[in-house]
């Protein structure tokens, strides 16, 4: 039999249950690609495993049967028990009395076949594998993965032979200290960027270098990235080993830098087994690199000697400073870019590959009433085929980058009605000013209003009515705090909210992209 997972309880039995199934056919699915599947309006059902094997090349059905039949499905297969815990199982065996399935929680149970049957009500669905996976998530993971080696093993044998040529060059201590950290800050962008799968960093309960790497304590003064100072510091050695023609008594900048770097190490191993109690394998690479360069440093040149650093050692490092920062730069500008076309692309094949999940914000019915009556803020006189509600405050940056968007979309889809709910968050005296000025003008001025404050235009406002600014603010604000959302901006199409895993980015390239749903085809 497979070793298939198990965990602890049936909270994500959904998930395990399609992770298990698509092993015992000897495919992998990383944990991003599975978090994507709660946000489905279908989540958890058998209709939405049919979806999803589908999506990644499988010929899917979900059937119903008579218990004579059940010998002859093929295995194997998935069904749901509703034996009082609720749970879907993989089916592995079927005897002529006897059942072997696989559970999320407690493995492999073997069940009567009567009982199995009654309770799976006789529905399952059938796998057949056809193809590879045609997810582009899968193809991107793997194109990444490859990138990643054909890129590494260039770096490490192109530049290790030009020290081989010309060892005069440079001190292959520090050239291996330089291209080590480098290769492992490297990683550890990559992991952060979500670019490469952790889950090779991910052991038990106590390693997890996810964990760490977005935690507060990975950033030096809350401000810069420990992983970004890194790949600079050892960018930095590393070329200026390949660059410089010192000799190796005269690298008193490298020695300091080593002497500097060792201030970091009691932090970072303090936070992580006191305050954070997890630990990340990559980071004590790192850690491990940085004492090894600290006690050659104390070895080779003693720390009173270093103030007599090589002028020209200084010289030399100026426009190598500058570089290395170019490329740091450089490369974090890249892995960001790469982390969202990554999260884009799954979004996007979950959002649209599966029409339903479009049909149910387009055309279901509303989970909250967004229209506020008199209260609100919105498009009077434009046509509505979809409504886009967003909840905002004023003086909140992020939503005014949404609203223009929003406003971006209307322009090129007219028949999108934007609808806004306007709440306080800091209780300013200019966030009580915008509230006051565009809750006393009559409802088909506010909109206008709102767009010039939003984007900086002049305005013209009409008279005041107080009692009726103070009215309007208080039912907005109510709505807010009754819908129990946490923060602004978010987003409601036709009545029910946009999960937070898809941003305003998304909703406009599904809108822009299904003309006939919009067109009501």
């Amino acid at each position: 039999m497979n070793t298939l997972n198990t965990t602890n309880d049936y909270e994500k039995n959904f998930e395990n249950t399609l992770s298990n199934a698509l092993k015992l056919f000897d495919i992998k699915i990383s944990k991003e690609y599975l978090d994507w599947f709660a946000y489905n309006p279908l989540y958890p059902t058998l209709n939405l495993l049919e979806r999803a094997f589908k999506q990644m090349g499988f010929s899917s059905l979900v059937v119903q049967i008579k218990i004579e039949k059940l010998n002859q499905i093929p295995l194997p297969a998935i069904t749901h028990l509703s034996d009082g815990v609720g749970r879907f199982v993989i089916i592995t065996t079927i005897t002529d009395d006897k059942v072997i399935i696989h559970d999320s929680v407690n493995g492999y149970q073997t069940l009567s076949k009567v009982d199995f049957f009654q309770d799976s009500n006789g529905v399952f669905l059938l796998l057949e594998k056809e193809n590879k996976p045609t997810l582009s998530i899968s193809s991107l993971e793997e194109n990444n993965g490859k990138k990643i080696k054909y890129l590494t093993s260039f770096l490490v044998l192109s530049l290790f032979s030009l020290v081989l040529l010309n060892p005069s060059k440079a001190n292959l201590f520090y050239f291996f200290i330089g291209l080590s950290g480098f290769v492992l800050s490297l990683t550890i962008k990559l992991v952060e960027s979500n670019i490469v799968l952790n889950s090779f960093c991910k052991i038990g309960s106590n390693i997890d270098c996810n964990t760490v790497l977005n935690s507060k304590g990975s950033y030096i003064f809350g401000t810069v990235k420990a992983s970004d100072l890194s790949l600079f510091w050892y960018l930095f050695i590393f070329i200026f080993t390949l660059l410089s023609t010192l000799k190796e008594s005269q690298y008193h900048l490298l020695n300091l830098l080593g002497y500097l770097s060792i201030l970091y190490l009691p932090y970072s191993i303090i936070y992580q087994s006191l305050v954070i109690r997890k630990w990340c394998m990559l980071c004590l690479s790192i850690q491990f690199l940085i004492l090894v360069h600290f006690l050659y440093s104390l070895l080779h040149v003693p720390i009173n000697s270093l103030s007599e650093m090589n002028i020209k050692a200084d010289v030399l490092s100026l426009p190598i400073i500058l570089l290395c920062f170019a490329l740091t730069l450089l490369l974090k500008i890249y892995l960001e870019k790469n982390s969202r076309a990554k999260e884009l692309s799954l979004s996007r094949n979950l959002f649209s590959l599966d029409e339903e999940i479009l049909e149910h914000y387009l055309k279901g019915k509303p989970t909250i009433a967004t229209n506020l009556g008199k209260a609100s803020i919105n498009m009077i006189s434009s046509p509505k085929d979809v409504e886009i509600t967003i909840v905002l405050n004023p003086l909140c940056e992020a939503c005014k980058k949404a609203f223009e968007k929003l406003l971006r979309l209307h322009l090129v889809r007219p028949s999108i009605f934007i609808n806004v709910i306007m709440v306080k968050k800091w209780n300013s005296k200019e966030e009580d000013e915008i509230f006051k000025l565009i809750f006393s003008e009559e409802i088909e001025n506010r909109f206008s209003i709102l767009k010039a404050v939003m984007t900086g235009e002049k305005y013209k406002s009409g008279e005041s009515n107080m009692e009726q600014s103070h009215d309007f603010m208080e039912t907005h604000q109510n709505w807010f705090e009754k819908s129990g959302l946490e923060y602004t901006p978010r987003y409601f199409m036709n009545g029910k909210l946009v999960p937070e895993k898809y941003n305003l980015d998304d909703i406009m390239y599904h809108l822009l992209h299904f003309e006939k749903h919009l067109n009501n085809e």
